[in-house]
């Protein structure tokens, strides 16, 4: 894995002698030896590959109807520059055993040393021939006495000075929350900045001299992280649609209405706005998780009453698995936000959540997914928000509320007017079932982060006075692992 990501990466060349004192704002203290002891390393240089894509196959085949959801759901999109940015970077080290995080006794490993960049913002990147990988390379100064020996790394991007987790037992890092906002928020959503990313994966780092690697500028020890977004995106993949701009900064979408055979009716369809509701708020008390945690289905307890009860792997992939029975993809892990408890008991979460509305003026967007072009607008960034099984998904799971005007052919005035239709933003589950009322399969529906969730508007059928119910075909995509999509392409009923 080095051995490529040295083929794409630019390794950065600075004079840290001169830019270490600006670039270090805290860390690990100098013990006071002026020289090390046996053992012990002094002012090393430690040369970080930091990959915000995570190493998965850059798009997935064998695509059924609906979202695949897990690690590479549909595919993988490269991200803007501004979602890949890194301003400013913690380091927090540590010795487990040898399973790493998720070892039994890894609770109370300390966090040995901690270190804090800022000032990062120049920091340079490459886009790799494969198109999942973006990598950052900065030799990075460790400065003061550290033991010699195998470290494991968490990185975090973009979330201020937090060294102060020095110290603190590896189960505190684990638990640990980010309350505020996960990213710079702007009128323009296309202009986002400023996303905390921690790590996807349990990374590990040699610090050992060898005759030929010392720690020195020159001779620098070596690793490699991969990071992702702690947010989602939602998008809306407008092809299909025309944009019509009814008035100076007031944008719809026009679509065609067909009939069952496919025949243009003449009659249209205006989508006038979409609002992202039940979406977990941003507030200096709700926090998302630093890492991402999984749990087994299997292993669910049968009353689950505290967190503590979830047996939980951190920083795993998420797997998906065929339903036996309706051969539907569901997931065979869950991915757990702090509120999963209160949701599986219908605690009221109302304060907990709030709806954002799009912009549907904003610039449209081109990447391509699994070798197709596609168009779409970014309508929201969101936090983490996974669900249960059983719990209400009208009251939990983010979903999308379309704003639509009809238009009888040749009318040049709505024939219907303020009309709505919901959909809820799936994960992992191909099915159509989802007027169940409940979530029925393991992350069926819900939000994690690093994914988008880009929905398409598709074939939409005649409505007759006083109206027959329309359809719409979403399509969402989840996908720096690159951003993982899920798509949609089953037919929703308006």
């Amino acid at each position: 894995m080095l051995r490529r990501i040295n083929i794409y990466a630019i390794v950065l060349q600075l004079l840290l002698g001169a830019f270490g004192s600006c670039l270090m704002t805290s860390c690990s203290q100098h013990d006071g030896v002026d020289f090390p002891l046996p053992g012990q390393l002094d002012n090393v240089y430690l040369s970080l590959y930091i990959s915000v894509s995570g190493n998965h196959s850059s798009t997935r085949v064998g695509m059924s109807r609906g979202p695949m959801g897990g690690e590479d759901g549909n595919g993988r999109v490269d991200a803007s520059a501004n979602e890949n940015r890194i301003s400013n970077l913690t380091l927090l080290f540590y010795q487990p055993g040898t399973d790493g995080i998720n070892t039994s006794s890894a609770a109370d490993v300390p966090i040995k040393y901690a270190y804090y960049f800022a000032s990062l913002d120049n920091l340079a990147s490459t886009d790799g021939e494969e198109p999942v990988d973006l990598v950052y390379s900065y030799k990075f100064p460790l400065y003061g006495t550290i033991d010699e020996g195998t470290y494991h790394v968490i990185a975090i991007a973009n979330a201020g000075d937090l060294t102060s987790l020095k110290g603190e037992p590896l189960s505190v890092v684990r638990d640990h929350q980010l309350t505020g906002n996960l990213w710079t928020a702007v009128a323009s959503i296309d202009q986002c900045s400023n996303f905390v990313m921690s790590s996807e994966q349990d990374n590990v780092v040699e610090l050992s001299a060898t005759e030929s690697i010392d720690g020195s500028y020159d001779n620098p020890f070596s690793g490699i992280l991969t990071i992702e977004r702690m947010a989602a995106r939602v998008d809306l993949n407008v092809e299909g649609g025309s944009r019509v701009e009814v008035s100076e900064g007031t944008v719809c979408y026009e679509y065609k209405v067909l009939d069952e055979e496919g025949t243009d009716t003449g009659d249209k369809v205006r989508l006038t706005g979409i609002t992202v509701d039940n979406v977990l708020t941003t507030s200096a008390t709700d926090g998302s998780y630093l890492l991402k945690r999984v749990c087994d289905v299997s292993q669910l307890p049968e009353s689950l009453t505290e967190l503590s009860q979830l047996p939980v792997s951190y920083l795993a992939d998420e797997e998906t698995q065929q339903n036996a029975t309706t051969g539907n993809t569901e997931g065979a892990n869950l991915v757990i936000d702090p509120f999963f408890v209160a949701k599986k008991s219908g605690t009221d979460l109302t304060d907990h959540y709030t709806s954002v509305k799009a912009d549907l003026a904003v610039d449209q967007q081109t990447d391509v997914l699994n070798g197709v072009n596609e168009t779409f607008l970014p309508l929201a960034y969101v936090r983490e928000n996974t669900l249960p099984v059983g719990c209400q998904k009208a009251v939990y799971a983010t979903k999308l509320i379309f704003h639509y005007d009809y238009y009888a052919a040749g009318a040049s005035e709505p024939t219907r007017e303020g009309l709505t239709t919901h959909y809820y933003l799936r994960h992992c589950d191909d099915s159509n079932d989802y007027d169940d009322g409940t979530t029925d399969h393991p992350m069926k529906y819900g939000i994690v982060r690093n994914t988008i969730y880009r929905v398409k508007i598709g074939k939409i059928t005649q409505m007759e006075p006083p109206g027959e119910e329309t359809t719409v075909t979403l399509t969402p995509t989840i996908s720096v692992k690159k951003w993982n999509v899920v798509s949609y392409k089953e037919t929703v009923w308006m």
